[in-house]
């Protein structure tokens, strides 16, 4: 069994992508590959795997249970500031506060249309990530 920080799943209750949050300064790509690596001894994997810091994030496609290619790599600053204008960047946010950040943004993000979004996530969209996650469901802490 696995705990994810936060789950999106579709209506029919099937994972879409997994979010995991570790806000260490600074999140590699190294450490996202560690994290990638947990993911991989589960069974069925999702369509996504994104891991994220208060400064960046890795982002991963997934086919066939398979990681495809290198991960979009996304700086967090903007969204962060976004939605916690006021934020001192040389304090690190605790991971709970991250997650609910997070969580907003991919629930905002959910019913936007392609021409709403903004040009520094234009990676959700290259991705396929957005039409994924369309009326799905976020769940924090939630079992795989």
């Amino acid at each position: 069994m696995y705990i994810a920080d936060i789950i999106i799943k579709s209506l029919d209750d099937l994972p879409i992508a997994i979010i995991e949050i570790k806000n260490r300064e600074p999140l590699s790509e190294e450490i996202a590959l560690e994290l990638k690596q947990k993911i991989l001894s589960h069974k069925y994997l999702p369509e996504y795997f994104i891991v994220l810091s208060q400064n960046t994030g890795f982002l991963w496609k997934i086919s066939n249970n398979e990681f495809l290619d290198k991960p979009y790599k996304f700086s967090m600053k903007d969204i962060i500031n976004k939605y916690f204008p006021k934020i001192n960047t040389d304090k690190r946010l605790r991971e709970d506060d991250l997650e609910l950040i997070v969580s907003q943004w991919l629930n905002e993000n959910m019913f936007k249309e392609k021409d709403e979004i903004e040009e520094n996530e234009k990676f959700l969209l290259d991705s396929g990530f957005l039409d994924a996650i369309k009326n799905g469901v976020i769940r924090a802490q939630a079992r795989i």
